[in-house]
């Protein structure tokens, strides 16, 4: 059995022989590497990276670690459309929506360094070219729990630049995400107390990044928790924020359209929603959709994509719903003068 060397205080310390000296201060050296140098290999941990694919190739990637395999899936910022990836710190393999390997990545991952770069290269190796990848953000992971009748967690992402505007979103997605966990914890306590019995009550927030830019951000919070009953519930919550120097300010879509948006942006969704067979669109019971039913979205270079979870626009088997509405068939709203220029480089120009 591996004893930890006792702590001894410095006057004591100066007292001893050379020798004795050096095997207590390499007994301190060996028990704290043992105790904290070494990584759990059975945490995850989860980063995203932005760069370059080729001379010029715009991607994102977002990538989960455990131990040494790693997960996640980039786009390219033309397309918008994810690739899986799946491999280890060596080699990631891209496979498309049919499962099927499209592409490599060989090169050195290293959590701890600020890049990441080699080369990608076609399944049979005839196409190579440079890839080099800066990561912009890492995962904060938290954990609460009091006894067995209540557990809160989220994941969120801490972006690391310096700027103003980067920690005011750090501080809004953390103020966020604390504020909706305490109403959880708060209605909780009040049921357990009113009620006098308590069973586990639980909820986990974990927030991805749909896009991200020097001006724009977009993240998207996924909440599942369970305070009884049959089943548990999901549903979400998205940040969108535009970035203009030292300034972050969240975006509504008003802030993004002109004043008649709301009737095309209903009359497209409620369109796709009775294509996917919304059990609420299709019985009549929903015939425009508001601003509040409209409110959870995000940007990507594929359109808007409106969120909805399970209840909104159907029955709690039905699931949720999304909706992407390409950009090319909201040019007549989108305003000019908006405060998101992103969707006006998205926007096709008028033929």
């Amino acid at each position: 059995m591996q004893l930890k060397p006792s702590l001894m205080p410095l006057s004591q310390m100066l007292n001893l022989p050379l020798r004795q000296t050096l095997v207590w201060f390499l007994g301190i050296l060996v028990f704290s590497m043992n105790a904290f140098g070494q990584p759990n290999e059975n945490v995850s941990s989860r980063y995203y990276y932005i760069g370059t694919l080729g001379k010029n190739l715009a991607i994102q990637m977002d990538i989960s670690v455990t131990g040494e395999k790693v997960l996640g899936h980039y786009y390219y910022d033309k397309v918008g459309i994810p690739l899986q990836l799946s491999g280890n710190f060596a080699e990631i393999k891209e496979y498309n929506p049919k499962n099927r390997v499209t592409g490599i990545f060989r090169g050195t991952l290293s959590p701890l360094e600020k890049t990441f770069e080699g080369t990608w290269l076609t399944p049979n190796g005839k196409k190579r070219l440079p890839f080099k990848l800066t990561k912009v953000a890492e995962y904060v992971f938290s954990n609460t729990r009091q006894g067995q009748s209540l557990e809160v967690s989220a994941a969120y992402p801490d972006f690391l630049s310096l700027s103003l505007a980067w920690q005011q979103i750090n501080l809004a997605v953390e103020q966020s995400f604390k504020k909706n966990q305490s109403h959880f914890m708060a209605e909780s306590r009040t049921y357990h107390i009113e009620e006098g019995i308590r069973h586990r009550w639980f909820q986990k927030e974990v927030f991805s990044i749909e896009y991200y830019s020097e001006e724009l951000i977009s993240l998207l919070a996924e909440i599942s928790d369970y305070s009884g009953g049959a089943h548990g519930n999901y549903y979400y919550r998205s940040h969108n924020f535009s970035i203009n120097g030292d300034q972050a300010v969240e975006l509504k879509l008003a802030d993004l359209f002109l004043p008649n948006y709301g009737k095309v942006l209903s009359d497209y969704c409620l369109d796709s929603l009775r294509k996917q067979e919304a059990s609420s669109v299709i019985d009549g019971d929903l015939t425009r959709l508001n601003d509040e039913d409209l409110g959870t979205f995000s940007l990507s270079p594929q359109g808007l994509i409106i969120h909805f979870a399970p209840y909104a626009v159907g029955s709690y088997a039905e699931g949720s719903f999304t909706v992407m509405i390409p950009y090319k068939d909201l040019k007549k709203v989108i305003d000019p003068n908006g405060s998101q220029p992103k969707l006006k480089l998205w926007t096709p120009t008028q033929s």
